[in-house]
């Protein structure tokens, strides 16, 4: 899913810089699942570094993270597909360049060489 070298933004109350607009930026330090083998859901241990935000993350608060895909591989896919990096395109969260659209607005695979 992400690993130790993702990055996730927090949501802080209404008393701090914070907010759903403005997101804190942290890096996951931690990450692994709590399940056994063969379980039917997926709990994880996320930690993560809150620096001098200011915020306070209590056991059992929520936690929102948003992914992006690794510029190397958004990169590779444009110069690979011959497309402009810098075309406007339309997605659900309105018009972006096509570089910053396959970055934060998509899950981006990479094909097998068959």
């Amino acid at each position: 899913m992400f690993g130790a070298n993702h990055s996730l933004r927090l949501y802080g109350d209404t008393m701090s810089d914070w907010s759903s607009k403005n997101p804190y930026m942290s890096q996951i330090t931690e990450n692994y699942i709590l399940n056994g083998e063969g379980s039917r859901k997926e709990t994880r241990h996320i930690v993560f570094d809150l620096g001098d935000s200011g915020l306070d993350y209590k056991v059992g608060d929520a936690l929102g993270v948003l992914a992006e895909n690794p510029p190397h591989i958004v990169e590779e896919l444009i110069e690979v597909q011959g497309w402009d990096r810098d075309a406007i395109v339309e997605t659900h969260n309105g018009e972006r360049n096509l570089y910053t659209a396959l970055k934060k607005d998509f899950e981006v695979h990479m094909a097998n060489k068959k």
